[in-house]
């Protein structure tokens, strides 16, 4: 199975073909044959009689293009990665202090966020095992035997942004945990990477 944004690609074997229709059918899942698997070699798309692509398979999913830009790294990560705790400032008087404790109390990152959750059901179909506020949800797909799938995306931003690299070993990491705590095995993963234009220097090189 291959994933793009809300667009999922299943290779389905002809025997299976119609129990996948129905069951997509069943969940108003829309779906359609768009190619089959032969023993060219060849990845081929036709369009409107025309054959637009013809590439062997692997230039798109092993071999594909590697750009080669330029990039340095920004000239405001050595005052970052310079920056200790000693450096920052201490609130030294009560009006300090409170205004100090506000600004905390009232950051976006440290506040709840039970706004957001509460409004949509965590609970449809009733096969949510684990929701909000666990750090991994669980659905459970097989009522009979209670096999389920549980899931986690996390990310720390302060992290990629002090080193991308780290940053993305961290992440990775992190969901592992949260799955693992579960009781789950962590099986798969996928990416959500979110980059600027790699036309500038120091977006390449994250």
């Amino acid at each position: 199975m291959s994933e793009s944004q809300e667009r999922m690609c299943a290779i389905v074997t002809p025997d299976n073909l119609d129990a996948f229709m129905a069951l997509c059918r069943k969940w108003d899942v829309e779906a359609v044959v768009i190619g089959e698997v032969n023993d060219s070699g060849r990845l081929t798309v036709d369009w409107h009689g025309e054959r637009i692509v013809d590439v062997p398979p692997r230039t798109v999913a092993h071999e594909g293009p590697v750009y080669e830009r330029p990039f340095h790294r920004p000239s405001w990560q050595d005052a970052l990665q310079a920056s200790t705790p000693d450096a920052l400032p201490r609130p030294s008087t009560p009006d300090e202090l409170r205004a100090t404790l506000l600004d905390l109390v009232g950051a976006p990152n440290l506040a709840s966020k039970s706004w957001v959750t509460s409004q949509y059901d965590r609970y449809v179909l009733g096969n949510t095992v684990l929701a909000q506020p666990e750090d991994s949800g669980m659905v459970r797909v097989d009522e009979e035997t209670g096999r389920g799938v549980a899931i986690s995306t996390d990310c720390n931003g302060r992290f990629a942004k002090l080193d991308p690299y780290a940053g993305a070993q961290l992440a990775l990491s992190e969901s592992y945990r949260n799955v693992v705590a579960t009781g789950a095995i962590p099986l798969a993963v996928t990416n959500c990477l979110n980059f600027g234009s790699p036309e500038d220097p120091e977006v390449m090189w994250q």
